[in-house]
């Protein structure tokens, strides 16, 4: 194989050659083709077929960064305008329904060389992993922004927890807003979205927060690490001359992210509820807190 075509990204393995589709230098996907007699000449194809799949997949981002700057604009009217949210009217396949929830997943700077792609990829397998379809979507240099509507209150949670699941697959921080009656100010509750997604990030830890979740993050973030551990130090410093305190610990830190749901966390745990149930029962007795 000739050395200038090494040089441009074809890659050999075996008894078969990977050449990557780059744009912008990142990797947006890879050929792969038997080695056959001719070796040069299976480069040289491999090489000019990526080059003009990286193309369009330029052409086909600026079409689609024209599509979602109208849909961003769409978004504004509705927390704006009262006549583009009555009478049913659909625009880009979305109407308004009785309920609506905005999810927002954070975008975090360095994530992507192509931040363009990037938020477009991100977009597409969030709407992939949605289960409502009536949805109207965009991205912005934040992140991406999907608005829901529903005629039900548990499709919107039947949603959430399956956008939740991916968050967690793909390493998103995500953030979501009140569930609230349509139509209402949009943008409050965009503004509750990306608030929950700030502080979910600051947990370092992929998955989706919804806004009415982050009291204790919102309570917690103006006081300084030294006043919140010293805080943590004194709830916990009992759990240190338990016999079981990693357990108790371990317990309690599964509840609290199975929602408080005693089965849900029993069954994460591999134990009986009712084991569940003494160990929280050890721990708020060692706190002196309600659980």
């Amino acid at each position: 194989v000739p050395a200038a075509l090494l040089d441009g990204g074809l890659r050999q393995r075996e008894s078969i050659f990977v050449h990557p589709v780059r744009v912008a230098d990142d990797v947006v996907g890879t050929f792969r083709s038997e080695r056959g007699d001719n070796a040069g000449y299976c480069a040289a194809i491999l090489g000019v077929v990526s080059a003009f799949v990286a193309l369009e997949i330029v052409r086909s981002a600026s079409h689609d960064d024209i599509l979602n700057s109208r849909k961003r604009k769409h978004f504004e009217v509705l927390g704006k305008d009262d006549q583009a949210t009555s009478g049913g009217a659909v625009r880009f396949g979305f109407q308004i329904r009785k309920y609506c929830q905005i999810i927002f997943i954070r975008h975090e700077q360095g994530s992507a060389q192509n931040q363009s792609l990037f938020l477009q990829r991100t977009l597409q397998q969030a709407l992939k992993a949605a289960t409502i379809r009536n949805q109207l979507s965009f991205y912005t240099d934040e992140g991406v922004f999907l608005l829901f509507c529903a005629a039900t209150e548990e499709a919107l949670r039947t949603n959430l927890a399956s956008i939740g699941d991916q968050a967690v697959a793909e390493g998103w921080c995500c953030g979501a807003s009140l569930i609230q009656s349509a139509p209402h100010p949009y943008p409050e509750g965009a503004a509750q979205a990306v608030e929950a997604a700030h502080l979910m990030s600051m947990r370092h830890r992929a998955g989706i927060l919804m806004h009415s979740e982050t009291g204790i993050d919102r309570l917690l973030r103006n006081q300084s690490a030294a006043d919140i551990l010293e805080f943590a130090d004194q709830i916990l410093a009992p759990f240190e001359n338990e016999a079981n305190g990693d357990a108790l610990l371990r317990t309690l830190e599964i509840y609290i992210e199975s929602g408080k749901s005693a089965s849900k966390a029993a069954a994460s745990l591999g134990i009986h509820i009712n084991t569940l149930y003494q160990r929280l029962q050890r721990a708020q007795l060692l706190m002196g807190k309600d659980i």
